[in-house]
């Protein structure tokens, strides 16, 4: 095999072919790094770089494709009782007396609602003056019985709370309270903190209120790290002292929010505690382990010999969770929340550049899991049950699949799963703007009119858009059956938030979003091993355009960048997007437009300017259509010439020289012109290269450098 020499081989390497599966390589490579982002459970570490912002147009492109596709149809059971202008000017300014709240519950409930969910919370008990002034007179009722009696019946009945909380204990079945954090961080902490979180978060109040309710969230994790019962107690000591000093040096404690300071300074201290305590008292816990913990452990099943063997072996299991970590609960007060049986929270995750596409359907404290308000709501109304199933797929890169698995409450069979990522967030496949589900205003709840003014956008059949309509209902027929989210709208009630089809969208009708999602089963899912996929797609296409561009013109190359473009957004967005599955289609699209910018612009930089300087070198001797010929087929020009087969024309002026003595040089010049300027134009239309001018001669010669057979002819 002959050998290639050195400058074809750098030929190869700088052709646009080879910087076309270069670049296609380093994307490829990219992509990696892009999924990793993706992935990663732990957001308090922000990316940066090219991954990082094709993460964010990533995100901009299923906002792109909501708004393409445009507005849906709704799931026709669900509708936002609405906090809104109509309902503060007729009622009040908000909030409203906790009477008001359950006279609109009972009335709901009497026309046959099916849930209502509270996107609000009653966490401080609300101030009646005249039960204030009845609470005075108890100390001067005590000396008369009768007066006594009248005034605790009269306090009873002033008590907006206790009123409150006897209406939702009657309809507790079809109630879900709202609770939410203040305090909560999507760090994935290592295996020891969320143990020394969990015996903490048991000790707290609020583990107290959700252990009294119904639990539809069922965790099954198929690990969990042994403990040795001793050691906890010794773990909890620990704590318990902590706690005392913190608590001691706050002082006293003089209002609710001096309280809610004070719990979180203790949670804060003991989280800080939880990240070194294994190692602060291993010294002290390897003195005490074979008097204190081997002595209460079953030989034959605990292995360990001592605390260091234990702490190495618990490191190792212990697994990294990417559901968010909630602290603090802010909830009801206990006169309102005593007989509540379901809460969820509504705290909503945003996206760094604040919209919000999804819902965070878990928070977890330590080892316990708690539900969103809309997957709360949506349990309660189906009458189902969840399980989370976390599936750790790599433990040292805190790798983890949260599975909710909805289930039968009645036999426990599965009957259909939730799409969530790793932070147990669900993507939410909005309906549209806002108003795509009805609002009923909380003035028309409480009057006495059988009627009720509802808003909702709805389809136009003749001009095909989507319209909103005023119009007004029966309230019975209406509210029968209906799940409602109870939400404020009103502009001076901030809850509005950014999502991709509008920037100021109520957030109460996010919690609506997502319940229909999981009613209708109208999921957004990534795709099943997506990260592999892609590595094919972009081979594959990065491979053909590479050639392609290769050897077609700017044109033609435009052309064909163009219809892939064309091709492959259509087949996103008609294929899979609009059956629920999102894939980050910004990939191949970067790839295919990058592909074509760099490799026409290095083609300029190279092959143009070198097409450049050969016109400029050949347009002098031969045809423009030899030029481009040439052009063409630059191969066949080589750097020091080769022996061929040729013509030579030589041709002259007879009796020039006499010629010449008898004219001044400008008449000379000008006949010269005359004869030079056909002859040469003769040579170029027949194809042949002007070689020189020698005084009135002409040498030209035919074959060559472009070669044809008929040059002699």
């Amino acid at each position: 095999m002959q050998n290639i020499p050195w400058n074809k081989w750098l030929g190869y390497l700088i052709s646009p072919m080879a910087i076309g599966f270069l670049i296609t390589i380093i994307a490829m490579w990219m992509t990696v790094d892009f999924y990793v982002i993706a992935n990663r459970t732990n957001e308090s570490a922000e990316s940066q770089g090219v991954s990082s912002l094709l993460l964010t147009l990533h995100q901009k492109s299923i906002d792109f494709s909501l708004r393409f596709r445009g507005p849906r149809k709704v799931h026709p059971d669900l509708a936002l009782l609405t906090i809104d202008e109509r309902a503060v000017e007729t009622i009040g300014r908000w909030p409203w007396p906790r009477a008001t709240m359950a006279k609109a519950v009972e009335n709901a409930f009497a026309h046959g609602a099916k849930v209502l969910a509270f996107d609000i919370t009653f966490g401080e008990p609300q101030q009646n003056p005249a039960l204030q002034v009845l609470e005075a007179a108890k100390a001067a009722a005590k000396t008369n019985p009768d007066f006594e009696k009248t005034v605790t019946s009269l306090s009873a009945d002033l008590d907006n709370d206790e009123h409150l909380g006897k209406v939702f204990t009657q309809h507790s079945d079809k109630i879900v309270a709202g609770v939410f954090s203040n305090h909560y961080t999507p760090s994935a902490w290592p295996g020891e903190d969320d143990y020394c979180l969990d015996l903490i978060f048991k000790h707290t109040p609020a583990a107290k209120q959700w252990d009294k309710e119904e639990a539809l969230v069922s965790p099954a994790d198929p690990y969990q790290p042994y403990i040795p019962a001793s050691l906890s107690d010794v773990f909890k000591d620990i704590l318990a002292q902590r706690e005392l000093e913190v608590r001691k040096d706050f002082g006293p404690v003089k209002s609710k929010t001096d309280e809610v300071l004070l719990e979180n300074r203790v949670t804060e201290d003991a989280r800080k505690a939880c990240a070194t305590i294994l190692d602060d008292f291993r010294t002290e816990l390897n003195q005490q382990w074979a008097e204190v913990v081997l002595k209460n452990e079953n030989p034959k099943e605990f292995k360990f010999p001592s605390y260091d063997a234990w702490l190495d072996d618990f490191r190792e299991k212990s697994r990294r969770s990417g559901l968010i970590h909630a602290f603090t609960w802010n909830h009801n007060t206990p006169v309102v929340a005593k007989g509540i049986k379901h809460t969820g929270y509504f705290n909503t995750l945003q996206d760094p550049d604040g919209t919000i596409r999804g819902k965070v359907l878990l928070f977890r404290s330590g080892y316990s899991y708690f539900p969103a308000l809309s997957l709360k709501a949506f349990l309660v109304a189906s009458g189902m049950n969840v399980v989370p199933t976390l599936e750790f797929t790599d433990v040292s890169q805190a790798k983890e699949v949260v599975k909710l698995e909805v289930t039968s409450n009645e036999t426990g069979d599965p009957i259909f799963e939730i799409p969530t990522d790793g932070k147990g967030r669900m993507m939410l496949n909005y309906a549209g703007p806002d108003k795509m589900y009805p609002y009923l205003s909380f003035a028309d709840l409480i009057s006495d009119s059988p009627e009720a003014t509802i808003e909702q956008k709805v389809l136009d059949p003749k001009t095909k858009a989507w319209r909103l309509e005023t119009k007004k209902v029966k309230k019975a027929d209406f509210i029968k059956n209906k799940i409602f989210v109870v939400g404020a709208t009103a502009t001076g009630i901030y809850d509005l938030r950014v999502t991709p089809f509008q920037e100021n969208y109520p957030g109460a009708e996010t919690h609506l979003n997502a319940i229909d999602n999981m009613l209708s089963r109208s999921f957004l899912k990534a795709m099943p091993n997506e990260a592999t996929t892609m590595l094919y797609v972009l081979g594959a296409a990065g491979i053909f355009l590479s050639i392609a561009l290769n050897f077609l013109g700017a044109l033609p190359g435009l052309l064909l960048t163009l219809a892939s473009l064309a091709g492959v957004a259509a087949y996103d967005q008609y294929y899979l997007f609009n059956k629920g599955v999102v894939v980050a289609v910004i990939w191949p699209l970067f790839l295919i437009s990058f592909l074509y910018v760099a490799l026409t612009f290095y083609r300029y930089l190279t092959e143009e300017r070198g097409k450049k300087e050969l016109r400029q070198t050949f347009q002098k001797y031969v045809s423009p259509a030899i030029v481009e010929e040439i052009l063409a087929h630059p191969k066949n020009i080589e750097l020091g010439g080769k022996k061929v087969n040729l013509t030579v024309f030589f041709s002259d002026v007879r009796g020039f020289t006499t010629i010449s003595e008898k004219l001044d040089p400008r008449a000379l010049s000008d006949l010269l012109n005359s004869y030079l300027t056909p002859m040469t134009d003769i040579v170029f239309k027949n194809r042949g290269t002007l070689d020189k001018y020698m005084g009135d001669a002409i040498m030209a010669f035919f074959g060559a450098p472009i070669a044809y057979p008929d040059h002699a002819k």
